[in-house]
């Protein structure tokens, strides 16, 4: 891959500033997101969950069917996991 290229997975290769400022634009409302929960004292398990595969879909572009949750590997349990 060229190095001024990047790929966001099922989408085709983007120039690499568009996919940091898609990385980025995506990642500010979410974190706006998790700040407020934070502050509300919302912490809990489930929710952060669903904030992570959020940001996984959001910012960086993947699908559902390509986001595993509450998974074994390894023999220890894994809450989210993603192809590399």
């Amino acid at each position: 891959m060229d190095s001024k290229m990047a790929k966001i997975p099922n989408k085709k290769p983007l120039a690499k500033r568009t996919v940091m400022k898609a990385i980025s634009d995506g990642l500010l409302v979410h974190i706006e997101r998790l700040a407020k929960m934070v502050a509300k004292g919302n912490r809990n398990e489930e929710e952060t969950r669903r904030w992570v595969v959020d940001v996984l879909r959001t910012a960086f572009g993947y699908v559902d069917d390509q986001i595993e949750t509450e998974m074994k590997a390894l023999g220890k349990r894994v809450d989210i996991a993603i192809p590399i």
